[in-house]
């Protein structure tokens, strides 16, 4: 490492710590998908009160930061704490910590549906809110609803990236979107022994794979989805074999290879790996390609950077440490859930007998077409209950999310169900099952009495019981079976007029 003659001058917009402050450290923690910290330390021998009174750092204040030997910032972003340390002999350490404009999202938590958006829209709808404009090299696939369920936006930004095997970190003050494909023309060369200090290489392809396959299956049509993604035969961390994704719920083929993309990326970029200390710079950021000269052939790269510290102090200069190892993705475990839901509108534009159904739990946000649960459901057969607008339904979420799921039945309102005045009640009594429909038709199976009741709104009924059938219409009554004869066969055959 080269020597530390003297320390770049550092500029530090934002803070105002008068002049028996003096400073101590920077550091900047840079990661993929996540918002930069910055922590800047100034000591003082005195903690006195005249002498604090002299600092202004709030708070949601805007903090740039700016190293004399470099052409722009390393550091843009909003103060979010300010720490006073005091030692015990009366030496203070003032300590500010900030974020760039990815904390904004972070503080924000959006309920609003997104319909029909590819990942850059949605990051772009986002990031907007916030006052931050997208630049997306990339578009990710097309999302029919996306139903906010996260705590903050930065969750959902990440999760539906990460969905699309895309990344995201914000330069000059843009979100930038993209995907992890080596760019030739913008890799940045280090040097071991120049501006590289300290390097760790390191092959290991036992988990890479070249191939990724998924099988999975559309949960609004119930339909299979397979995809396959091939790593590319000149690929610098190719691996061998294939891994099999397995059960996803995908509602696309555009997602289900996004998903099996990502999964290779992932695979292949554990397989070659760089961490290293290199001499200061601001061109050193998550998403920039490095190729490294004076290590082992074959290790050169090229590697994409996902996470760069910036450390500039007293002890080392101004260096960075730099990690392309991709971590484990930082996102909530997909978990099936239980929902319930009302039904708003049951006129499928496919004529599949799916239903929309508003999610109370999730703000009312209005789901994609649902399947219905159906009792023997199959080709051309099964039950055909279907819930109806304003019922109220269960809904099953596969993985979790409420922008898709399978209705499994209903549920009665709070006043119960339909009122049967022959139904018994008690501990070890029959209870009869009934189909009724809202306009007043019904069927009863009554193992109390041995009966079976047929009846519709008007008063019509057909029951039978151990003792015999009855056939009763409040109308006019027609036996009929044009061409065929009609046979009554009995002991005795009466005929009685009544009114």
């Amino acid at each position: 490492m080269k020597q530390v003659n003297m320390l770049p001058g550092v500029r530090v917009e934002g803070v105002e710590i008068g002049e028996a402050l003096h400073f101590s450290q920077l550091r900047i923690v840079q990661q993929l998908d996540a918002p930069s910290q910055c922590e800047v330390s100034w000591n003082a021998p005195t903690s006195e009160p005249s002498f604090l009174a002299k600092i202004a750092a709030e708070p949601g204040a805007s903090l740039s930061v700016q190293i004399d030997t470099q052409t722009s910032p390393v550091f843009d972003g909003e103060i979010s704490c300010v720490e006073y340390l005091h030692g015990p002999s009366g030496t203070l350490t003032l300590r500010v910590r900030a974020y760039d404009v990815l904390g904004r999202l972070q503080r924000r938590q959006g309920v609003r549906t997104h319909v029909e958006v590819t990942t850059a829209e949605l990051a772009r709808t986002l990031a907007a809110e916030v006052g931050v404009s997208t630049d997306a090299s990339s578009k990710g696939p097309v999302w029919s609803r996306i139903v906010p369920r996260f705590a903050h936006d930065l969750a959902l930004l990440r999760e539906y990236a990460a969905r699309s095997g895309l990344h995201f970190y914000v330069q000059d003050g843009t979100l930038q979107l993209f995907a992890p494909q080596s760019e030739t023309a913008h890799i940045l060369e280090l040097a071991l022994g120049e501006n590289l200090f300290e390097a760790h290489v390191e092959r290991n392809p036992v988990g890479a794979v070249s191939t990724v396959r998924l099988l999975g299956w559309d949960p609004h049509t119930g339909e299979s989805r397979q995809v396959q993604a091939q790593g590319a035969a000149s690929s610098f961390a190719r691996g061998t074999g294939e891994r099999v994704l397995l059960g996803a719920p995908v509602e696309s083929d555009g997602e289900a290879e996004a998903l099996a993309a990502a999964e290779l990326n992932r695979s292949q970029a554990s397989a070659m790996v760089l961490w290293g200390v290199a001499e200061g710079d601001v061109a050193l950021r998550p998403g920039r390609w490095v190729r490294v000269r004076g290590v082992a052939e074959g290790m050169e790269g090229p590697y994409l950077l996902r996470t760069v510290v910036h450390t500039l102090d007293i002890a080392s200069g101004y260096v960075c440490e730099i990690d392309t190892r991709p971590e484990l993705p930082d996102r909530p475990q997909s978990v099936p859930a239980l929902v319930t839901a009302e039904v708003c509108d049951v006129d499928d534009p496919q004529g599949q007998g799916r239903v929309q159904v508003s999610l109370d739990s999730y703000g009312d946000a209005l789901s994609t077409w649902m399947m219905v649960l159906q009792l023997g459901a199959g080709h051309d057969k099964g039950v055909m209950v279907l819930p109806e607008t304003g019922d109220r339904v269960l809904v099953a979420l596969p993985d979790g999310d409420p922008s898709r799921g399978v209705v499994l039945g209903g549920l009665f309102h709070t006043d119960g169900p339909p009122r049967d005045p022959e139904a018994v009640t008690g501990r070890g009594k029959h209870r009869p099952y009934t189909l009724a429909t809202r306009g007043g038709q019904r069927i009863r199976l009554n193992d109390a009495d041995g009966s079976i009741r047929l009846q519709n709104a008007e008063g019509s009924f057909l029951s039978l019981t151990p003792e015999g059938l009855l056939l009763h219409a409040e109308g006019e009554l027609v036996i009929e079976a044009p061409g065929n004869r009609l046979v009554l066969g009995a002991d005795r055959i009466d005929m009685q007029r009544r009114t």
